[in-house]
């Protein structure tokens, strides 16, 4: 629709970017979609993202979008018995958008207090199959060079050179998810299991190459990668064929279906 949308001529001026803005918005779950203000419901904000890759293959999907589409709306009953309500928006797989501050249209309205606001917000990201992941750390820096997005533009960074999106302020390099994740990983195992990957990618205070490493980052290192680069989590007793344990960023080698994302340092077989 996005590209229907840049090659419309129409016979009157048209703002273009505010009209693809206004359509991503609405398409996405960003606009017309706030929680029923109703007492004693809770309000769970997720977010999906696109399919990665999908100009290379049409029948690809990505289930944390999926996933999304399928919540969004939907009225729960949580363990303890009270109800919560589900809503949710999905990202594109572009840097250009998240530089435009896709993101903080999406999470400041349930950030802030007042009647949008979330009583937990989580995002969900593609994995592989037979496992759940929790991510403990998120890091900061862009490094997935030579992997495009999905407009075919590339990060700035890789591994040995992160770099930081434009516009991003001052922070740590790394933080940690305040998600009960003590709680999740012990009493949630179906119908996956589900496990806290604490691997990250970080240059050391004082280094100049970059250091996997399964127990969180270091003080003062320099972030390369969080938990979210399509790692295998050494904690898996079913990880998938293939998959280096301690290896993080590395995809299988021996899948017959590539899974890989732009964030991912494929092996052979990606």
């Amino acid at each position: 629709m996005t590209a229907v949308l840049a090659r419309w001529q129409p016979e009157f001026t048209v703002d273009r970017a505010a009209l693809r803005t206004r359509f991503e918005d609405a398409s996405r779950g960003l606009t017309d979609n706030a929680f029923r203000t109703e007492p004693g419901v809770r309000r769970v904000f997720i977010s999906g993202f696109d399919p990665f890759g999908l100009d290379a293959e049409i029948r690809r999907a990505n289930p944390s979008g999926s996933a999304a589409l399928q919540l969004n709306g939907r009225r729960v009953t949580l363990a303890d018995g009270s109800p919560a309500e589900i809503r949710a928006v999905v990202l594109p797989v572009r840097y250009a958008d998240f530089d435009a501050g896709m993101v903080e249209r999406a999470f400041a309205p349930r950030l802030a207090a007042g009647p949008a606001s979330a009583d937990i917000i989580t995002t969900v990201s593609q994995g592989y199959p037979g496992i759940f992941t929790l991510e403990d750390w998120a890091g900061r820096a862009r490094s997935a060079d030579p992997y495009p997005d999905n407009a075919r533009a590339l990060s700035g960074g890789t591994r040995e050179r992160p770099v930081t999106a434009p516009g991003l302020g001052p922070g740590p390099e790394f933080i940690r998810t305040t998600l009960p994740a003590d709680a999740v990983t012990t009493a949630v195992q179906t119908p996956y299991p589900v496990l806290l990957n604490t691997e990250v990618t970080e240059i050391p205070a004082g280094g100049t190459a970059p250091v996997d490493r399964t127990d969180g980052p270091t003080p003062g290192s320099r972030a390369v990668a969080g938990g979210g680069a399509a790692t295998c989590p050494t904690r898996s007793p079913t990880a998938p064929t293939g998959c280096a344990p301690n290896s993080p960023r590395t995809c299988p080698a021996a899948t017959s279906t590539p899974r890989c994302s732009p964030v991912c340092r494929p092996t052979t077989g990606c």
